[in-house]
């Protein structure tokens, strides 16, 4: 009977790694493979030391540190760039808003002033010559018009006052649709006044 001793056996799983895989997949046991990885687990020192080498963010020399300090003074710049951006931005606009609250503020008080004035004579006349019924849109070619109708016709004249009236509600207006009757008494100007209530107590509506 033939006898093998310890580096026989080692031989042979030398030179037939498939075979000693194999055994070792169907015989191995947890606590031998543990026992197989902390035997041949890298040291501390030694991981550390590889990860010095390879790891590209490490500051292996003076040009890495150079190379980090100069990523950092971008960073600063960038976000420095960034806040007075932002804070010339936040200016410009709040200056505009301000030129377009005076802007504003100035319309209003022109129209303010512009409506508080008397009314004009032009003023008057465009009122007076308002119409939604077959009237001509500029008053100066209304008031024509009407002195051509005066003249050819008295009774359509008669009745565009009529329509003219019947399509104004407000009283202020109404009263400037009658007063185109001082054209028929050739006046410069004429007033009227619209009053209710009883006798003793008269109101004033409308002048």
């Amino acid at each position: 009977m033939t006898t093998f001793d310890f580096s026989d056996v080692e031989a042979f799983l030398d030179s037939h790694p498939d075979l000693f895989e194999e055994y070792l997949v169907r015989r191995a046991k947890c606590d031998q493979v543990n026992r197989w990885l902390k035997e041949h687990q890298p040291s501390k020192a030694a991981e550390e030391k590889h990860g010095a080498a390879t790891d590209p963010l490490w500051p292996t020399s003076s040009d890495g540190l150079r190379r980090r300090s100069s990523h950092m003074e971008l960073r600063r710049n960038f976000a420095r760039s960034k806040a007075s951006t932002a804070h010339r931005t936040y200016d410009e606009h709040v200056s505009l808003s301000e030129h377009e609250s005076q802007s504003s503020t100035r319309r209003r008080a022109l129209l303010r002033k512009a409506s508080s004035l008397p009314p004009t004579t032009a003023h008057i006349l465009s009122a007076l010559l308002e119409s939604r019924v077959n009237v001509p849109q500029y008053a100066s070619s209304a008031i024509d018009y009407k002195y051509r109708l005066k003249e050819t016709n008295e009774r359509e004249f008669f009745l565009e006052l009529v329509k003219d009236i019947s399509n104004e509600l407000d009283l202020t207006n109404l009263s400037y649709k009658i007063l185109i009757v001082c054209i028929l008494v050739d006046a410069d100007r004429c007033s009227l006044f619209l009053v209710e209530g009883p006798a003793h107590k008269r109101t004033l509506v409308s002048k």
